[in-house]
């Protein structure tokens, strides 16, 4: 007689893997299926040579408990690296220089990425009335609430760097559903910041600040850890073909077997759940597949420290659309965290493509070296080629909160309530952050 697991979990994803964790934990009998060669999806390191690569996530926020929980229940909490607290500063790319992003509501009044009039119209933010309709873009939310060019200069950016999405398309109450409620209930966003500033900052030492963690190998140790400590629970290179619900049991089908669980956890993209749900369940894979994703390049680079000029202190630049530049932005990965890259070398890692420019990525990587090198030249003082690149294309990178996105996930939660069998475990939901994706993992049924 086959086996019948309590779950059976498609996608070894950090959430997938966070899901596994849980339900070993408590007692239960669960089967991962991945289809690669090992876990972790984009929760990914590579050792090149003495370069520490992200492929995806470079850091997790330390304020959210259920990742701290998960590091602690694999083993990895006296692995766990501070960023440097000279890095919490994040650059905005204005006419071929970067400045500094103002950290607080009179900072916005002395940056140099502002105009004047664009100053003055942000002493009417506290005026503003509320938003009352149940979805809103970033373009409209920013642009009613601070202005047409504060908008264009913080929040276009911002996208970019969160989803490299389009303002026009996000729905602000989807990706940042915290300002619509600060809008509900405080009615304005100033005020709520200059009575209550908050930042996501552990103390360490006197006055030394840290906003964000890694790992000393990298975040991908966490998906390598946990895969290594649950053999008999993961089976990789198993795609899986089809998906069947039949005598309230489902029947997981890979090319060389059958699989059968009383509860499914489908911890795949939107799109890759749709497929597999067309025989079980038709309505919510066609409500998965209207759930658009962009594709994102990644070109780390490295160069002679003593060929940069600009110091390079803090986490990086974004760059505004209306910039018209090739590139997103970069991180500043030597400057984040130790042990990145030799200390007489600074590494950056450069994005592209995005929503905005995706032909990019349908270039040959010479090019891309090419531009990548160009753009980033006049803008940080850089006075020779690079001595290392490396590049990564990814399809289907990120998942989209556009306009309508609410309402899906509505309809898909109805679904889901219905079943109580079937789970969802991704970030295509509820955030697309490494920390939301953890916790969609571990509390997939909440």
């Amino acid at each position: 007689m086959s086996t019948i697991y309590d779950y059976v979990i498609v996608g070894g994803g950090i959430s997938g893997l966070a899901a596994l964790v849980r339900l070993k934990k408590e007692g239960k009998t669960a089967l991962l299926l991945e289809r690669n060669e090992s876990c972790g999806g984009f929760v990914r390191t590579k050792k090149v040579a003495d370069y520490l690569l992200e492929v995806g996530p470079n850091a997790f926020l330390p304020s959210y408990q259920h990742t701290w929980d998960l590091i602690e229940e694999v083993g990895l909490k006296s692995e766990v690296a501070y960023n440097r607290p000279t890095t919490s500063t994040r650059y905005i790319y204005k006419d071929q220089a970067i400045h500094p992003l103002p950290e607080g509501p009179f900072q916005f009044f002395k940056t140099p990425l502002l105009s004047l009039l664009a100053k003055l119209r942000l002493f009417c933010e506290p005026f503003i009335s509320r938003g009352k309709e149940p979805e809103e873009s970033v373009r409209s939310f920013g642009s009613r609430r601070f202005g047409r060019e504060i908008c264009d200069m913080t929040l276009d950016p911002m996208i970019s760097g969160v989803c490299s999405g389009d303002i026009d398309k996000i729905d602000i109450h989807s990706l940042f559903p915290k300002l619509g409620s600060i809008e509900r209930e405080y009615r304005s966003i100033l005020l709520f910041l200059i009575k209550f500033k908050k930042k996501q900052i552990k103390k360490v030492g006197s006055e030394e600040k840290i906003n964000f963690a890694s790992l000393n190998n990298g975040m991908g140790s966490l998906s390598e850890k946990i895969e290594s400590s649950y053999p008999e629970d993961i089976i990789t290179n198993s795609a899986v073909n089809k998906i069947e619900l039949q005598d309230e049991l489902y029947h997981v089908f890979t090319a060389e077997k059958e699989i059968k669980a009383k509860k499914l956890i489908l911890a795949t993209p939107a799109f890759e759940s749709a497929r597999l749900l067309k025989q079980a369940s038709p309505k919510l894979a066609t409500l998965l597949a209207s759930i658009p994703y962009t594709d994102v390049g990644v070109m780390t680079i490295a160069f002679k420290q003593d060929k940069v000029k600009h110091p390079l202190n803090g986490f990086g630049f974004l760059i505004p659309s209306n910039q018209k530049r090739k590139i997103l932005g970069a991180l500043f990965s030597s400057s984040l965290f130790e042990n990145r890259a030799p200390a007489d070398q600074k590494l950056l890692k450069v994005y592209f493509g995005g929503v905005h420019r995706p032909e990019l990525l349908n270039l040959p990587d010479s090019e891309i070296e090419e531009i990548v090198t160009k753009e980033l030249t006049p803008t940080l003082g850089i006075s020779d080629q690079p001595i290392f690149t490396s590049i990564s294309k990814i399809k289907n990178a990120i998942p989209q909160y556009n306009m309508g996105h609410r309402s899906k996930k509505e309809s898909i939660r109805a679904i889901l309530n219905s079943s109580k069998s079937l789970f969802l475990a991704s970030n295509y939901l509820d955030g697309i952050s490494v920390n939301d994706a953890i916790k969609r993992g571990y509390y997939f049924d909440s």
